[in-house]
């Protein structure tokens, strides 16, 4: 499977977390919020229960599917996401995706 085929088929099995990147991280996210932290405060925060839960498991199955840097940067790219977790929060993408599962987790 190519990358392109395999990051397509995780965009199906994870609908939540491309919709948190495509959409609430648009390319221009910024010009509608301050940081990404009001993003997460404004979408994240605001999940209860079982629609809480589908985020996690979501950014759980990416988290084991992409195992490393350059496969989580491919993905948001894949998805076409204006956030970049180096430029955006001093975090290789890695690390970003392993923040973003802690936090759906803390609930």
């Amino acid at each position: 499977m190519s990358g392109i085929e395999k990051y397509r088929a995780l965009v199906e099995r994870s609908p939540s977390v491309r919709n948190l990147l495509a959409a609430e991280f648009n390319q221009d996210w910024d010009l509608d919020h301050p940081d990404v932290e009001s993003v997460y405060a404004s979408t994240i925060d605001q999940l209860e229960g079982r629609e809480r839960d589908v985020y996690s498991e979501e950014a759980k199955l990416l988290q084991q599917e992409l195992g490393e840097d350059d496969s989580v940067k491919g993905y948001m790219r894949y998805v076409g996401t204006g956030l970049s977790p180096m430029l955006d929060l001093g975090m290789t993408p890695k690390q970003w995706l392993d923040a973003l599962v802690a936090r759906l987790e803390r609930g």
